[in-house]
C-alpha cells in the first residue's frame, strides 16, 4: 500500500487532524541503515513525526530539522522534513541494545531569508510522541495529541509506521474539547491504526460528524547528498589533511542520511586545494 499523509478538519471545523502512514519510507530507511528492531522502532517514529510536521510548512524552501540526543545506547535520532512530506533520517547506533535514556529534543525550523528558529527541551519521558506533544505545549503553546506507532520484527523489518497529530484551534469550545478527548482515548494502539484501511477510509469510518480533507501528500525518502556535496565537505579540510588521505589511496565517504557511499581518487582529493 502506498504511503499517505492527509490533513483534515473535523469536529465542526474546530480541530486539525494530520494522519500519516509512512510504512514504506520507514521500512526502506531501516533497511538502508541496517537497523535492528529497536532502532527501527525509534527511527520509524521520528520519520513519521517529520512527515506530520512537514504539513505545517507553508513554503517550499522551509524545512524542519528534528533531533533527539540521548545518553543511552541508541545515541541519537535525526530527521529532516521538507514541504510535501519529503523526509530523511538516521539513527546514531542502528544496532543499539538499549534506548535513548536522558537527553534533549531539538526542533529547528528553517525559513528562506531568515535565521532558523530553534527550540531545545529536555526529554520528558523518552517516548517520542509524548516528548513532541510537550514541545508543542511548551514552545508554541499549542495543546496537541501525538501518536506514533511502529511494528517491526527481525525477520520482516518494519511492518507498519503510523502516526497522528491532532490539534484544536484557538477558541475551541469546551464541549468540543471534551468530545475530542473521548475520541482520542478510544483510539486503538497507533501501530495498528490504519491496518487494512487508508487514512481517508479510517477517518470516514471513525471520526464523529462531518470532516473535510484539505490536503494529501505521499511521504517519501529524499536526500541532498551527491559527489559534489561530498567533495565540498572534503574541501573544508586542510591541504595537509587531504595529502594524508590521498597518500592512503582512494577515499570513501558515506552519507549519514541515506547510507549512499562515494569513492574519490587521490587525484580528485588533491585537486581540491
Amino acid at each position: 500500500m502506498t504511503d499517505k499523509l492527509i490533513h483534515a478538519i473535523g469536529f465542526d471545523g474546530w480541530v486539525s487532524l494530520l494522519l500519516c502512514d509512512a510504512t514504506q519510507a520507514a521500512a526502506l530507511a531501516a533497511r538502508r541503515h541496517g537497523a535492528n528492531t529497536l532502532a527501527a522502532f525509534a527511527l520509524g517514529r521520528m520519520l513519521v513525526m517529520g512527515a506530520l510536521m512537514s504539513e505545517q510548512l507553508k513554503h517550499p524552501q522551509e524545512s524542519f530539522t528534528l533531533s533527539i540526543n540521548g545518553e543511552g545506547p541508541l545515541g541519537g535520532l535525526y530527521v529532516d522534513a521538507h514541504c510535501g512530506a519529503l523526509i530523511r533520517g538516521y539513527v546514531a547506533n542502528p544496532q543499539a541494545t538499549g534506548g535513548i535514556g536522558r537527553g534533549t529534543l531539538t526542533v529547528r525550523r528553517h525559513k528562506a531569508g531568515a535565521e532558523p528558529y530553534t527550540c531545545t527541551l529536555p526529554l520528558q519521558t523518552g517516548e517520542i510522541a509524548e516528548d513532541f506533544a510537550y514541545y508543542y505545549a511548551a514552545s508554541v503553546q499549542q495543546p496537541s495529541a501525538v501518536g506514533l506507532g511502529v511494528r517491526a520484527d527481525e525477520e520482516h523489518g518494519v511492518l507498519t509506521a503510523y502516526g497522528f497529530l491532532i490539534q484544536p484551534f484557538p477558541g475551541c469550545p469546551e464541549e468540543t474539547i471534551t468530545k475530542l478527548e473521548a475520541f482520542i482515548k478510544g483510539l486503538p494502539p497507533t501501530s495498528l491504526l490504519f491496518t487494512d484501511h487508508t487514512p481517508e477510509d479510517w477517518l470516514q469510518k471513525t471520526l464523529p460528524g462531518d470532516h473535510e480533507i484539505l490536503e494529501h501528500a505521499t511521504p517519501q525518502l529524499f536526500c541532498t547528498c551527491g559527489p559534489d556535496a561530498m567533495l565540498s565537505a572534503l574541501a573544508t579540510l586542510s591541504n595537509e589533511e587531504r595529502k594524508e588521505m590521498a597518500a592512503q589511496g582512494s577515499t570513501q565517504m558515506a552519507c549519514h542520511y541515506c547510507a549512499a557511499t562515494y569513492e574519490f581518487s587521490p587525484q580528485e582529493v588533491l585537486g581540491l586545494g
